[in-house]
This record gives C-alpha cells, structure tokens and sequence, in this order.
C-alpha cells in the first residue's frame, strides 16, 4: 500500500523555543492612576544627561509594576524631559513643557529638539538574563506610540537600542511618524526584525544623541544581548510646547543563550519521553527529527528547532 504525506500544522498553546525576553505595557503596569508622574528626569541638570546603567531612573513600586526603567537625554532648551507617566496614557515618555522653570538666563526660547533614551534588562522567566536573536526570535515591537497633539510636533521619530556582547547600537530610525494622539485616533507603530535591520555604532554612556547624526554601520551577533530600549527624539514647532510623545506598549522576543536542557521548552523523563500537555500529549524524542505521539501510535516529523510560540508544521504519515 502506498504512504502519501499529510501536512498540518500543530498549534502549541504556550512558548517554547523562543520566549518574549521584554513584555512593557503602560496600561497594566501602571497601577496607581493618581500618580501622573511615576519618573521625570528632566530638571536643570544639564542639556546632556548620559544613560547611567548603575542606577535605574525608575524602579518598581506600588505605583509601578514593570521593570527598572535606565534613561538619559539631550535637548537643546530646559523646556522637556523624560518620565514613564501614565498621564494621557503617554507611557514610557518624553514630555515636552509649556512653562521655563529652570535657569532663566539660559536663552529657553524657541523650538525644543530633545531625544529620550529609555533601556531595560532583557528577562527569561521573569528574570534578568542576556539573550540571543534568532531567525525565529527576533522581533522588536512598539506597536502603540502615542502622541497628545501632533499640531504641536515638527519631527517625532523612534529608533531601537540594544546592548550586544557589552557594545551599544542603534537602529536605522522610524520615518517622521504623523499619526497617534488622544482617544480616537490610531496610535504609530515601528517594529525590526533585528537580524535583518541596519544598526549603527553607538555611544549612550556619553551622549544618547551619539548616532544620531550618523555612527557607522555596525554587524552585532547578537549572540548576548543584555539590553534593549528605544530612542524617543521629538522637535516642536517654535512656542508650540506642551506635549507628551510615548511609547505605551513594547515587547522583544529572543532565546535563552544557554542550550536547553529539554525538548522545546519541555522536560525530558527517562527513556526520551517529554510530556506536552494539552497539545501532543507523550511524545517520545529519542528518534531526533522523528517524534513518536503515543496517543496516534505514530512517528510524525518534527524538527525542536521548527517549534515556534505558536506551534509548527509537520509531515504526519497515512
């Protein structure tokens, strides 16, 4: 009797491989709704405030439940800062003022050109760990940008940040995003897949504004990454002040940079079995490529490393 091949597809109904490394959303981690201002580093410390990775500029609390926030900025006039607020909803922030608090010999007139560097400790389980970017694991995701009053905005744009192997890049930045504001309308968005984006030397320990003019061209393995973030850079229209542009949803997938010690994210019990709960059930591995499903009674082909968070194709013979 003749064997044809059935294709199908295996939906996996939790992550294996692959693990969302960073998970940032403003709307639950922001837990205290009077608190307008969870962190602003703005002040009259200077136009040029380097990252400092010793000391998170915001950690969590029981206003704040998301992870230790790592920040800096540059701006040419004391008029905005940087912050994680919930105000507006505005998230993860730069904050442009419409009042001069600060210094007031200091020429505070004009159009504000400010970028805001905010970078997180990338997790595996919840916990900090480097990672490694994959074909399969490699998406950097700010798909909720929100800006208060785009009339008020000449230039808003967003680039991506990574630390690799203790070096610091930056991506090729978003195009001058124009959309995104209050209730009602559609917010901006900008994702990388980071092993097919271009990245740029880059130097945030000095001035977060270091590549913005143009650093070279950089090729990261991105075989330990430790960090990642974005890079807010906003210009107002002369006078118009008073704006908050944000990100209010990030997330980053990668893999652990040790090997795993399982099958897919699955403990291997003696003889080769691994239990899969809800989605194959016992399957045995000790066969490689060919897993056997004890509840079909049959071999199916199926790759570890073509196992994704949402499951994988296989040929099951008939």
């Amino acid at each position: 009797m003749k064997k044809s091949a059935l294709l199908t597809l295996l939906c996996l109904p939790i992550i294996a491989n692959g693990a969302t490394v960073l998970n940032l959303d403003i709307y639950t981690m922001q837990t205290d709704t009077s608190d307008s201002t969870l962190a602003a580093y703005n002040g009259s410390f200077g136009k040029i405030i380097p990252l400092d990775i010793t000391t998170p500029v915001l950690t969590g609390d029981e206003s704040y439940s998301g992870p230790n926030v790592y920040g800096g900025l540059t701006r040419n006039i004391f008029k905005g800062g940087g912050g994680v607020s919930n105000s507006g909803g505005s998230g993860w922030r730069i904050r442009a003022n419409a009042t001069v608090p600060f210094d007031e010999l200091t020429a505070n007139t004009g159009a504000l050109q400010i970028s805001v560097l905010h970078v997180f400790k990338t997790e595996i389980s919840g916990e900090p760990a480097p990672v490694k970017f994959t074909a399969l694991n490699d998406l950097i995701d700010a798909p909720d940008i929100f800006t208060s009053d785009m009339a008020r905005v000449e230039i808003s744009t967003i680039s991506f940040v990574v630390r690799d192997a203790g070096t610091w890049y930056i991506s090729e930045s978003s195009e001058n995003l124009q959309t995104g504001g209050l209730a009602g309308n559609t917010p901006s968005a900008y994702s990388a897949n980071a092993l097919a984006a271009n990245w740029y030397e880059y130097d945030p320990l000095t001035d977060v504004d270091s590549a913005v003019t143009g650093g070279a061209l950089a090729s990261p393995s991105f075989e330990s990454v430790d960090y990642v973030g974005f890079l807010l850079e906003l210009t107002t229209i002369e006078e118009q002040l008073g704006l908050n542009y944000g990100v209010r949803v990030f997330t980053v997938s990668g893999e652990p940079t040790e090997p795993s010690t399982g099958w897919a994210g699955y403990a291997i019990e003696e003889d080769g079995w691994v239990d899969t709960g809800d989605w194959l059930g016992w399957i045995n591995v000790t066969s490689g490529d060919f897993v056997y499903v004890n509840s079909s009674k049959m071999y199916i082909y199926l790759p570890e490393a073509l196992v994704t968070d949402s499951g994988a194709w296989n040929y099951a013979p008939k």
